[in-house]
């Protein structure tokens, strides 16, 4: 069966994911096979070493980091392994130690989230670095971390994308809609924070990012640190998704 939601470039052609059918268990069975061949896929393409930001690649170190402990804790082996294998792949994803310190760019970049107002213009990746610092930092009951996630949630939800910034009352988006390494970045940040709160709401909108992403998963792979967030994003997903399954008897063997 065709996992329809990521078969067309659906930045374009956005999902609404209104009046769907009822599929039942092939609907679990064409989304892991769905994920199984981006993983794959995104795996041979992350094996080579590009040039990056150094704030990006502070990104990338931490995040792989902080997945690793999130497959240890669920005992899941694949992804464990799986990520085991890309830390050995770039020597330079060693450990988060700057952020634990506090001297890193990215901590820096956490006391800076109490300068956003929705009622002045955003700039969409400025804030999510911020967020993703600050949720690293376990801030994840944080009133302000939670009114930001869940604004940029309900603008995903009404539009399906995410623009390079929001105008005066964080309802009207400007600039690009195409650029892939928000929607990959706000994709680890859902798939930390949900991890951290269990609110299946983040799941849900981290289950449409990377549905999103996977459909264009042909740009996406020219947007080197894009295609990395997107892989260790999808690795959790993927992880979540089967044990909210098997927590509910469904499918067993299947995810």
């Amino acid at each position: 069966m065709n996992y329809s939601y990521s078969n067309e470039n659906r930045i374009v052609s956005p999902c609404t994911y209104m009046y769907t059918p009822y599929e039942g268990i092939s609907l679990l069975e064409s989304y892991s096979s769905n994920r199984g061949i981006f993983l794959n896929k995104g795996r041979e393409i992350i094996r080579n070493t590009v040039e990056i930001d150094a704030m990006i690649k502070e990104i990338l170190n931490c995040g792989i980091n902080e997945y690793l402990q999130i497959a240890k804790k669920e005992g899941d082996e694949k992804v464990s392994d799986g990520l085991s294998g890309i830390i050995k792949d770039h020597a330079w994803l060693a450990d988060n130690f700057l952020l634990q310190k506090g001297n890193s760019g990215l901590s820096r970049k956490k006391e800076i989230l109490e300068s956003f107002s929705p009622d002045r213009k955003v700039e969409t990746m400025s804030l999510l670095i911020s967020l993703f610092s600050n949720i690293l930092s376990n801030l994840k009951h944080s009133p302000l971390v939670k009114m930001w996630m869940d604004r940029l949630v309900q603008r995903f939800e009404v539009t399906k994308k995410l623009y390079e910034r929001y105008k005066p009352g964080f309802r009207k988006g400007e600039g690009k809609s195409e650029r892939l390494i928000l929607y990959a970045l706000f994709a680890m940040i859902l798939s930390i924070y949900y991890y951290k709160n269990k609110n299946l709401k983040y799941l849900n909108a981290l289950l449409k990012i990377n549905d999103t992403l996977i459909s264009v998963i042909v740009k996406l792979a020219d947007v080197y640190p894009a295609i990395f967030m997107a892989y260790l994003s999808a690795s959790c997903e993927d992880c979540f998704v089967g044990k909210l399954v098997k927590s509910k008897g469904i499918m067993d063997a299947t995810i």
